[in-house]
Order: structure tokens, then sequence, then C-alpha cells
């Protein structure tokens, strides 16, 4: 007889239904089924990495539609395996794509896309010179935006403090408050704030948080048209350059480049013979062909999808993507599916948020309805909405600005579209959707959510994450780069494979529920980013003091003014290749295809 304890066997359990991940792929000419296979392929090397290798089993299938779709549903089958002392389980996942880059097939010509760009720029001065009542959404984004901060500059601050000034500048918007103040001003809603019947030190408080929200509204609209300008002044050098350094090498300059220019940039800095600018003019040519492409086919998405005026003819493409995203999403509730998370890249976690917003409206209509082909469908099964590099806020700020002299219209426009402070985000006024937004300074096109909260319930706000993926501020680079960075593929992993960060199944503890305890923000991110950006920014501001003195002929300051541009355009560079020889930050390993445990 052995002696030796046996084990006892193993016991393997198989859930009835799966879970469904949904992806929304960004802008651009992507393929079908390509970007959810790139997050697809992180998560097993992120399997792969931890030692787990529960993630096993991929393969593609497909389903027929059971909503609106005029075509078969296609989808990535996967099983995860989990090991306990005396059980397994084994779980099955469903990945599929909200694919709506065939929509906008064709793009915009570069032309009408760069004027529409162009029209934007005068933005920031637009909503300084807009009465303090209007376009409230960006408004209240500053003002959560900045609240710890100005919370820190008094004690006597107290919490419910923002609350209720949101609620005061939601009455001053009303019928009653433009009648008495016409005009909106910040000087009539601090005198409207002054006649609470709240106890005078109260109203003093309120009055200096209002003075310092305009002053953060002042300055961020202030930077932001800087940084347009600057980025105007930037392509306008450019083009200066290019033009010169390839009329040189043509050898056309006496008769082709302009006396101007030429006593601008110099004859012996733009000699045709330099195989520098040779080089240049090479790259030039380069990336002129690139541009148009950008414009048409990255920019022409932005172009279809953030036109909101349903007068105009573009946004029938918008409705068209609108539409087909929240078909592909409700053909998934409708699949014998527990559990859903949708994750999000760049512009289509604007597409995602507003198809979520869709749906909501379409139940609401649906309750409304007496016919029984038309039925509510249920949105519990969305717990997780995991967005990257999304520009949300930035599009509400450029783009989603309309605003109107009724009072009853911006009601109407904010009551329909819905916000995060409603369902489903929200149920029976608890967190129902856990929201987790990655953003990274070096990504321009991302930042921290504030707009999609709602002007009721500021409490119930965007979990922002923000994470590094490289020493040096590279843009394009870290706009992508999010599908490498460990701390975010390991944070969707567990929110797919182990339900991990899910408010709607938080437990009561005493009569209250934890909910902070499940949020992973804010997050940290490298400190430097913004002093490196601050220097870029600089730079072609330093140029075009260098080719001002030039022309006014001042060759006393001349030497100097060259040799801090060199100087200042070294350092950058240098920084730059600093940055990109220490590589990605806490990125995942890179694995071949024979160790990936698919």
């Amino acid at each position: 007889m052995d002696p030796r304890p046996t084990s006892p066997p193993l016991k393997e359990t198989r859930p009835k239904k799966h879970t469904a991940v949904i992806y929304f792929h960004g802008m651009g000419d992507q393929k079908r089924y390509e970007e959810v296979s790139r997050l697809i392929d992180a998560l097993d090397r992120y399997d792969y990495e931890s030692k787990n290798k529960g993630f096993r089993g991929i393969d593609a299938d497909l389903e027929p539609p059971n909503s609106d779709l005029t075509r078969e549903v296609g989808y990535i089958d996967s099983v995860f395996i989990q090991r306990k002392e005396t059980e397994i389980t084994r779980s099955v996942f469903r990945f599929y794509e909200a694919y709506w880059a065939n929509l906008t097939a064709g793009g915009v010509g570069p032309r009408e896309v760069l004027t529409w760009i162009l029209k934007q720029s005068i933005i920031p001065l637009k909503l300084l010179l807009l009465p303090w009542r209007d376009m409230q959404r960006v408004k209240r984004a500053v003002l959560t935006e900045n609240w710890n901060k100005i919370q820190s500059q008094r004690k006597d601050i107290q919490d419910n403090d923002l609350k209720y000034l949101l609620t005061i500048y939601d009455e001053f918007e009303s019928w009653p408050a433009r009648r008495q103040y016409p005009q909106g001003r910040m000087r009539q809603f601090i005198e409207f704030i002054s006649q609470r019947k709240e106890d005078a030190a109260r109203r003093e408080r309120l009055s200096w948080i209002a003075r310092k929200w305009q002053r953060h509204f002042l300055t961020s609209n202030l930077f932001t048209f800087l940084t347009i300008i600057t980025f105007l002044l930037a392509a306008g050098l450019i083009l200066l350059g290019l033009f010169a350094i390839i009329s040189f090498v043509l050898k056309e300059a006496t008769s082709f480049t302009p006396t101007w220019v030429t006593s601008l940039l110099g004859e012996e800095a733009l000699n045709p013979a330099s195989t520098a600018n040779i080089l240049l003019a090479i790259s030039a040519v380069l990336a002129a062909t690139r541009i148009p492409y950008f414009l048409s086919e990255y920019m022409g998405d932005v172009y279809f999808w953030t036109t909101y005026e349903e007068t105009a003819e573009k946004h029938q493409k918008r409705r068209a993507i609108l539409d087909h995203c929240a078909n592909v999403v409700e053909h998934v509730l409708r699949t014998d599916c527990d559990r859903i998370i949708i994750v999000a890249h760049s512009l289509g976690s604007t597409i995602a948020f507003d198809t979520i917003l869709e749906l909501e409206r379409r139940n609401r209509a649906a309750a409304k309805s007496t016919s029984a082909a038309t039925s509510k469908i249920s949105l519990e099964k969305i717990q997780h909405f995991i967005t990257m590099g999304s520009p949300i806020d930035k599009i509400h700020y450029f783009f989603e600005n309309q605003t109107s002299s009724y009072h009853r219209y911006n009601r109407v426009v904010e009551d329909i579209r819905g916000d995060i402070s409603k369902p489903p985000f929200i149920n029976r006024r608890k967190p129902q959707i856990h929201w987790i937004n990655f953003w990274d300074k070096a990504d321009i096109i991302s930042g921290s959510l504030q707009t999609p909260e709602g002007r009721k319930q500021p409490e119930i706000r965007v979990d922002n994450y923000e994470v590094s993926s490289f020493h040096f501020p590279f843009p394009g680079e870290a706009h992508l780069a999010y599908f490498e960075n460990k701390e975010v593929i390991e944070t969707i992993y567990r929110a797919i494979f182990l339900n991990d960060y899910n408010l709607a199944s938080v437990s009561s503890q005493r009569g209250k529920k934890n909910y902070a305890a499940r949020l992973v923000g804010p997050g940290k991110g490298v400190k430097v980013t913004q002093l490196v950006q601050a220097l870029i920014l600089f730079l072609p501001w330093l140029i075009t003091a260098y080719l001002a003195v030039r022309a006014l002929e001042l060759p006393t300051l001349e030497p100097l003014l060259r040799f801090i541009n060199y100087g200042y355009a070294a350092l950058i560079a240098v920084w730059g290749v600093i940055g990109k020889v220490k590589g990605q930050i806490n990125r995942l390993i890179p694995t071949s295809v024979k160790q990936m445990s698919s």
C-alpha cells in the first residue's frame, strides 16, 4: 500500500456563456481584423511574459447577423484557462471588431481638409469672446480638470463646493437667469452667486472659485491658440525652407528664387552642391508626397466624424458610421454572452462613446413604442469601456461647439445626447460601466477626459490613467505605443480575462460601496515631457527671430542668434537621439511566433 497522500482530482468548470470584446479601431486606411488582431497579439504576449499561459485556442469564426447588419459577423474565438488548487476553469472569449474604415473610403480632398483645419485655428479666440454661460460642456471640463489645483489653494474649500457651483452654473443658463442677465458674462455670474441664500462666507468662497475657474479657462485657451500659431509658423518655415532648397538644387537660384528668400536664408547656406541640401531636398519631395495622403485618409476621417450639422452633406458619412457601429454592438448584445468589454483606440474612442449613447437613445425611443417589433435591448452587459489615445475632449473643444441663444435648444441637445452621468454608464444611480482612459502627454492627440461628464453628477468621472512610453516625447510613436505598453496591456488583460476593476459587481460594506478601490488612475508620466515640448514649441520662434535679424540687416545680432539656433536645435536633437536609444518604457517583451502561447 502506497503511504503517500494522493491529490484530489481536479474539477473542471466550463461556463455556459462567453465573454465578448468589441474593438473600435482608429483613423486611417485600416484593414478588417488587423487592429483587433494587434490587440490579441499584445494580450498573448503579456500572457506569455507573465507566465500565465492561459490564453490559447485562438481561432476565427463567423456567425449570422441578428441585428440590422447586412453581412455575416466575423470574430476571433479563444479560450482562457485559470488554474486553482482543485479546479480548472475554461472560459470562452470572442473578439469582435467595429470596422468602419470602408465607410470613409476615398476620404476627402487634401485641399478641402487643409482649409477645414485652418478654420479651426480661431476656435480658442472664439470661445474667449462667447458669454460665460455658453459652451458649458467645455467650461465644466476646465473646472473639473483643475479642481485639485483650485482646492489646494484654499483650506476652507469643501468637497461639495464643486457640485454646488456646477448646479448654480446650470441654473445660470436657465430662462429666468437669461432674462435677468441677458449678456451672461462672468461678472453677472458672480452677481448671480451673490444672490444665493447661503451664508456670506460660502458665497465669497464660490465667487473666488469662479474667478479661478475663469482664469484657468483663459490660460488654457491662450495656450491652445499659441500652440496653433506655433504649428502654423513651423509649417510656414518648412515651406519656405523647402522652396529655397529645391530651387537651389535645381540650379535656378538666379531666375527662380526671389531675392528676399536669398537674403533671408543666404546663398552660402543653400549651396546646391551641398550633400546635406540634396538630402534635404529628397526628404522634402518624399514628405510632400505623404502629406496629401495623411490629410485625405487620416484627417479626412476626423472631418467626416466631426461634421455634426445635419444639413451638411458629409454628415451622412457620420450617420452611416454611427448606425453601423451601433448595429455591431447590438448584434453582440443579442448573442449569448454574459459580459462585454469595449476597447477603443484614437478616433475609435469617440465613435465607441457615441455608439454607447446611441444605443441608449434607441432604448429610450423603444420604451415609448407600442410596436411589437421594437423592443429595448439590455445594455447592462457592457461593464468595461477602455480607451487609448482618445481625442474626445479635443473633438468637443474644436468641433462640437454648437451653441444657441435659445435656452431650450441647449438643454434639448444635452438631454438627447446623454453623458456618463446617465444610463447605461450608471444604473439606479450607481456606476455600471467602468471607463478607463489611457493617455500620454507625449501623445498630442490624447488627453485626460473631462467633457463626457454630466452637469448634474460630476462625481461620476472617467478613470484617467496617465502613462509614458518614451523618455522623449515622440508624438506619432507615443500615439501607437499603447499596444506595447505593459501597464496598458496588463490592465486590459485583467479587465477582460479576470473581470478586474468591475464597478457593477462592487459589494456593499456597512451599507456603502467602495468604488475607489477598483479605480486604476491617475497613473504617472515622465516629468520632463512638458519641458521638452515647450522647448520644441519655442524653436520656430527662435528661427523666425534669426530670419528677421537677417532681413533687417543687423550684423551684430546675426552671429549670436545663429549660434543660439544651432545650439538649441542640437540640444533637442541630442535629447531625441538619447530617447531613441533608451527605447520604450515598460515595454512588453517582443516574442517570436513560436513562443506565442497560441
